[in-house]
């Protein structure tokens, strides 16, 4: 019965002393948020609804997105931030800007992503502005 206190001492020790992510850490943590196949349901552009044609659907997947016009690269999430960031880098070298900045705030099966006109400005909120594009995604169920 001894060896039972020695035996958790000993693991608490080593929990404690292994809280850091190991070097080869894919920060899985990071992108499992918005993990799915999403569909457009709605688009705001300068407060205003605006029309709109979905084509496709759009992709996240283990810090991989595929957006639906076949365009791919990788993304990253910070929830931590209120609203929470999004960043996504395109893969094709041809894209003018590689870093699109984001917000993006996700409730169940819906997800909605803010950005501006200019891409390498991050938008501070979802309340409507001038410049400020919101997507509006539902989660497409298998």
């Amino acid at each position: 019965m001894r060896k039972c206190p020695a035996l958790l001492a000993v693991f608490v020790v080593a929990l404690a002393s292994g809280a850091d992510s190991p070097k080869e850490y894919n920060d899985a943590a990071t992108v499992a948020g918005i993990d799915g196949t999403w569909r457009l349901v709605s688009l705001e552009v300068d407060g205003r609804p605006e029309r709109f044609e979905s084509r496709g659907t759009l992709t996240y997947r283990a810090g991989r997105f595929t957006w639906p016009d076949g365009s791919r690269g990788t993304y990253r999430i910070d929830p931590s931030t209120n609203p929470a960031q999004l960043d996504e880098t395109a893969s094709a070298p041809e894209v003018v800007v590689p870093i699109w900045r984001n917000l993006y705030q996700r409730n169940g099966d819906t997800l909605r992503i803010a950005c501006t006109l200019d891409q390498t400005i991050r938008p501070t909120s979802f309340a409507a502005a001038k410049g400020l594009t919101v997507f509006t995604y539902e989660r497409v169920k298998k």
